[in-house]
């Protein structure tokens, strides 16, 4: 169970980390101009793509798991090398406001850049008020199976081939029935097989709520039948990969239950570049957490010794090396009258100071990185770390939308708008959000967003979901003459996607690192495929493929402006 420290101890953690990140970290990011992006660079491509998902089919109820909700999950579902899209569907609580069944959305892409949309009877089914989704090849048959996550449990389906599936839910041990929020996967215990973790929230019982009293939240007022506060945690599940298409909760032998966390969104990292994916969990209401992964089986709290553990009212989770020191760094978003976090790894500023697998710690950098004030009065949701002007640094978006009711329409909320950061490479961002395009100022209430070139331009592209409202799929229009460069892993061996695989990539003299994750941002999830942005470069000098089973590949001299197939070599 995890201890908070006096808060003059985390002042003072906080305070030496921000020192030693300004004395370092700004000698390592190469000064460049930041040159402005030209205005209008993302276009609603969702008409003219095929992309026609509405989500929420009938009127709100003022129930909290009605407003939590979607995700959306760019990835490659038949097979052909191209990502499709698939949404996440929600009906309300209330049968006697519900306009028809939820019924989720996969929309296969044809490679000219529009997609078809798969009839609904052939979609996978999820819980009626579904959260999130996850796509991961649980078996190494180069089929990527899908688990389902919502208010009524889970949904487990097999992967037949061609974007068919089978409900297995049953006789994969995934039958839980408590509320399940985002997913993530990676192999903990280095048995080459993805395993499972899955955030819970919190006991929500419907028929027991109270609809309009109300409870205060950071001076608003809330009512009990929408407010986290007013209902226990649940604690999270980390299913072990049987084989087999066998899963087995292992949440309380490995230290990963997290049962006072009201759990949303997790993530697998190997923040301390041991070899090993750790842990992080989202937690509204209730602190963080990040668990180190031993090596044994098992992980241990190391969310105080890390300096986090700030009660925030987490949401969702980037992983992204965005100032260029070589370990990668966590952005988290957040509630409305809370700075979204942007923790910033200090491996590589204490290398020497700390051994090795032992030590992790974290400065809060958000204010000094430019994402404090205009990240305040927003309650964000989707975040990813993606560098859309492909200039070699990182950017960040966010999906934000209000979780306040319409005073004049209680079945309404508030909507907000998205929010684009750009990397100016001295350590800071930018807010690029007016330029960014109409979808940019026009207020949403969105939840899941993902990125992927769906379209093979070289570009990376968002999809964001909607709560009741249409989804968008953002077309990427930068025209800036910058280089890029597409990595797609194929893992040796039952780890076919080559999840926790570890790119080291340099170009121009500049290294940058990626990492292949499986699940992350907001119920939603990236595609597989490594996105690299080389600015000026023309080739990659050198690419170092770390796999996860701890081989080492390097290629040299690799020509840009394309998308290159990697396999994993034998022994």
């Amino acid at each position: 169970m995890k201890r908070h420290r006096p808060a003059a101890t985390m002042l003072a953690a906080a305070l030496t980390a921000a020192a030693l990140w300004f004395s370092v970290a700004r000698r390592r990011v190469p000064p460049r101009a930041p040159a402005p992006p030209a205005a209008g660079f993302f276009e609603d491509a969702s008409d003219a793509a095929g992309v026609s998902f509405r989500h929420f089919r009938g009127r709100r109820s003022s129930l909290l798991p009605e407003d939590m909700g979607s995700g959306v999950c760019f990835v490659d579902v038949d097979g052909d090398g191209r990502d499709d899209l698939f949404f996440v569907d929600a009906v309300p609580l209330d049968p006697a406001k519900r306009e028809g069944p939820a019924q989720n959305a996969l929309y296969l892409n044809r490679g000219d850049g529009t997609f078809a949309a798969v009839p609904s009877s052939a979609v996978p089914a999820g819980p009626s008020t579904g959260m999130g989704c996850l796509f991961v090849d649980t078996q190494g048959r180069g089929r990527r199976d899908l688990l389902l996550t919502g208010y009524e449990g889970l949904r487990f389906h097999r992967a037949l081939g061609g974007g068919r599936f089978s409900d297995a839910t049953r006789e994969s041990g995934l039958s839980d029935r408590r509320w399940s929020a985002g997913a993530c996967a990676a192999d903990y215990d280095g048995d080459g097989r993805l395993d499972v973790y899955v955030p819970r929230y919190v006991e929500f019982a419907a028929d027991r709520v109270p609809l309009r009293a109300a409870t205060e939240r950071g001076g608003f007022s809330i009512p009990v039948a929408l407010s986290p506060h007013a209902f226990p945690s649940v604690g999270g599940s980390l299913f072990r990969n049987e084989g087999g298409l066998r899963f087995q909760d292992v949440s309380s032998r490995a230290g990963a239950r997290n049962a006072s966390g009201k759990g949303l969104q997790c993530l697998f990292a190997d923040f301390d570049q041991d070899g090993r994916p750790d842990l992080y969990v989202a937690d509204d209401v209730t602190p963080d957490v990040l668990l180190r992964n031993r090596g044994d089986g098992t992980f241990a709290d190391a969310t105080n010794e890390a300096w986090l553990g700030d009660v925030k009212s987490s949401m969702g989770l980037a992983l992204g090396d965005f100032d260029g020191d070589g370990d990668e760094d966590l952005a988290v978003s957040q509630w409305i009258a809370h700075e979204k976090s942007l923790y910033i790894n200090l491996l590589a500023e204490r290398r020497g100071k700390d051994k090795p697998g032992r030590r992790l710690h974290f400065a809060d950098g958000n204010a000094a990185a430019g994402l404090g004030e205009s990240t305040l009065d927003n309650v964000g949701w989707g975040i990813v770390f993606f560098d859309y002007d492909n200039d070699g640094r990182l950017d960040l978006m966010i999906a934000n939308g209000s979780t306040f009711e319409d005073r004049d329409n209680t079945e309404k909320l508030v909507p907000q708008r998205l929010q684009l950061f750009h990397n100016e490479g001295d350590g800071t961002f930018r807010d690029v959000s007016d330029q960014a395009g109409p979808a940019f100022r026009t207020p949403l209430n969105a939840r899941g967003l993902a990125v992927a070139d769906y379209d093979g331009d070289g570009r990376l592209d968002a999809a964001v979901s909607v709560n009741g409202g249409k989804a968008l799929l953002l077309r990427n229009t930068v025209k800036n003459g910058n280089h890029w460069l597409e990595l797609s892993l194929q893992g040796a061996g039952a780890n076919r996607d080559a999840v926790g695989a570890r790119v080291v990539l340099t170009a121009g003299g500049v290294a940058q690192i990626r990492s292949v994750a499986a699940g992350g941002s907001y119920l939603s999830q990236n595609s597989f495929t490594v996105h690299f942005g080389l600015g000026k470069s023309a080739r990659a000098e050198r690419v170092e493929i770390r796999w996860p089973s701890g081989r080492r590949q390097v290629l040299t001299g690799v020509a840009a402006d394309r998308r290159l197939t990697v396999a994993e070599p034998a022994r």
